[in-house]
């Protein structure tokens, strides 16, 4: 990626830094994870943030899958993390494949290993980018007097009205 690439893609992301809102019902989600009572609530929390693919959880999966000591919870917090594909994850989840006292814990972390390799090996992951994502990049490119990133180059989206 080249600086031009990389100056248009910060631009971006600060562009939209303002409008980032966190999702309440993850944040819920978050807090269920790690204080619940239930193994029930924790296991269902972990496989939401998993369905949901919320990144921002990952420290949060990562605390259950190596500190809760009910195994249906390390299960879900290790498929949650294969799902999400983070790959901060890979250590705690190859730690707990080589190490947790359950057998099914460590076949669960394997998976989610093994969710983990066709990313890193391809690169990085790849999303469909919106028309309103491609819309900001275009015109934060064009602010800038920079070249398009080859990921929303194309035709413009016509005009909604």
């Amino acid at each position: 990626m080249g600086p031009r690439t990389l100056a248009a893609l910060l631009a971006v992301a600060l562009a939209q830094a303002p409008l980032a809102r966190a999702d309440p019902s993850t944040d819920r989600a978050i807090e269920a994870l790690g204080k619940d009572r239930s193994l029930k609530v924790r296991a269902q929390a972990a496989l939401i943030l998993g369905q949901r693919g919320a990144v921002d959880a990952v420290p949060a999966l990562v605390a259950a899958l190596t500190e809760d000591r009910e195994e249906a919870v390390r299960i879900a917090a290790a498929a949650a993390l294969g799902k999400i594909g983070d790959p901060t994850a890979r250590e705690a989840l190859d730690a707990a494949r080589r190490s947790d006292p359950d057998g099914e814990v460590r076949a669960a972390a394997a998976r989610a290993l093994a969710n983990l390799a066709p990313r890193a090996r391809g690169g990085a992951r790849r999303h469909r980018v919106t028309v309103e994502e491609a819309e900001l990049v275009r015109a934060v490119s064009a602010a800038l007097g920079l070249p398009m990133p080859p990921v929303v180059s194309g035709p413009p989206a016509p005009a909604r009205g």
